[in-house]
């Protein structure tokens, strides 16, 4: 018999089933810095694994959480709801329709950096247990979960080193020449294929929706993260800009923060001219 994979992502602590249960149900709402603020998030996992018929399993400690569905027709219309331990919820499975594969992988993991003790491997359908005092998720590898595994690095920067950090943005170097991302805390939350960028930028802040998708202004964001680095962000960028780097030609340096020393001690006594037009910096001389 062909043996299944299955990614298992854990962490410290039980689930607490009620928050699961309960729409809305978040501890985490009024904390701008953590990404699992809405309570929605484990019940679109939940939806779209059932919807997708993708094999998981959920373990609360060395409990294994039972998850089942019913049927009922609603003024003609059938709605599969889910049931945790044999109680229903208010959760159908077409909650979350808008969700991907990636999503869902980003959810978890969030959740199990929140809550700290998170580690993530590959496990075999023979070998599906939980683990006391720890929360453990496994969800069957297929082809798109396989893609988010093999791309990790790319969703998720919290094996590498910033260049250049404060309490409210990370600067990361883009060595692969890639595009452009955003991430918050870690996660990515923003992406342009068609941006090349000379850096990765963490907002730790940033303003997202439900979908963990990034609501603010990639332009201004990106322009305050830099007005204030240290020299070596500096140095690479005076070193390494292009007319082909976003930061090079198409991001906005109209927005209102005036740059810090650290640009005008790099420089020394050294001219910059924006790529096209050499008016441009001599005439804001005096804010570099």
């Amino acid at each position: 018999t062909n043996i299944m994979k299955y990614l298992k992502i854990q962490n410290n602590g039980v689930l607490d089933i009620r928050l699961v249960a309960l729409m809305g149900g978040t501890t985490k709402a009024n904390d701008k810095y953590k990404i699992g603020q809405f309570g929605t998030g484990l019940k679109y996992t939940l939806a779209f694994l059932i919807r997708n018929n993708v094999d998981f399993k959920i373990f609360s400690g060395e409990k294994e959480i039972q998850i089942t569905t019913e049927k009922e027709v609603i003024q003609n219309t059938e709605f599969e709801i889910i049931c945790i331990e044999g109680h229903r919820t208010s959760i159908t499975t077409s909650m979350g329709t808008q969700w991907s594969p990636w999503m869902i992988i980003s959810e978890l993991w969030c959740t199990a950096l929140d809550e700290g003790g998170n580690e993530r491997e590959v496990s075999y359908d023979n070998d599906l247990t939980g683990t006391k005092d720890k929360t453990t998720f496994y969800i069957q590898m297929l082809p798109d979960i396989q893609t988010v595994i093999d791309n990790w690095d790319s969703y998720f920067i919290h094996s590498k080193e910033p260049m250049w950090e404060n309490d409210e943005y990370a600067i990361y170097p883009n060595k692969e020449e890639g595009t452009l991302k955003l991430y918050k805390n870690g996660v990515m939350i923003y992406g342009n294929p068609n941006e090349k960028s000379l850096f990765l930028y963490d907002i730790k802040g940033a303003d997202i929706n439900e979908l963990r998708e990034f609501r603010g202004s990639a332009s201004m964001d990106i322009f305050y993260a830099l007005t204030s680095p240290n020299t070596e962000v500096v140095a690479y960028f005076l070193n390494n800009i292009t007319e082909d780097h976003y930061e090079g030609t198409q991001l906005d340096y109209e927005w209102f923060r005036s740059f810090s020393s650290v640009w005008k001690e790099t420089i020394g006594e050294k001219r910059i001219a924006k790529t096209g037009d050499s008016s441009y910096w001599s005439e804001r001389g005096e804010t570099i």
